[in-house]
Order: C-alpha cells, then structure tokens, then sequence
C-alpha cells in the first residue's frame, strides 16, 4: 500500500482496539458497508471496545465517496461542534 510506506508502518501491525479503552474521549466512526477497502467488522470492533463510541453506518458510499456526501459532513461537523460528544 502506498500510504504504508509513505509513513513507514505496516497497518497490519497496528491494532487500535488493543489501546482502545485507555481512551476517554468520545469517538464518533463513519463506515460505510460497500467499503471494499476497510471491512466494515474492523470499524465494528473497534466501536465495540471504544468506552465511547458511535458507530454510523453508510450504504453505497464506499471508501472515499462517504467523505464528500453531505449527511456525513452534517454529522461529522454537528459532533465536532459539540466538542467531541454525542447530542
């Protein structure tokens, strides 16, 4: 993958449920189910071991095109404008 070697790790190697808990800031993660890039059971699990966690999911959105539709941009800014918290 290029983005692993332009920052020089391996993804595989990263597992960001291990240090999930430890984390006390609420996470909102956006996944769309047609994104053949990240399976969707990855953004599950780590929703599921997140203290705070919200899942959205998406349809037919894929990996990129769920950056640009606007709903996720309302529900992204709307989370962000609250300050990091659900409303």
């Amino acid at each position: 993958m290029r983005a692993e070697k332009w920052l020089s790790v391996r993804f595989k190697e990263i597992c960001p449920e291990r240090f999930a808990q430890a984390f006390s800031s609420e996470l909102l993660i956006v996944h769309d189910k047609d994104d053949y890039e990240v399976s969707i059971e990855g953004a599950q699990a780590l929703a599921a071991c997140w203290p705070i966690a919200q899942i959205v999911v998406t349809e037919k959105l894929g990996h990129i095109k769920l950056l640009h539709h606007a709903d996720v941009i309302e529900r992204s800014v709307l989370f962000l404008n609250e300050g990091g918290k659900f409303s």
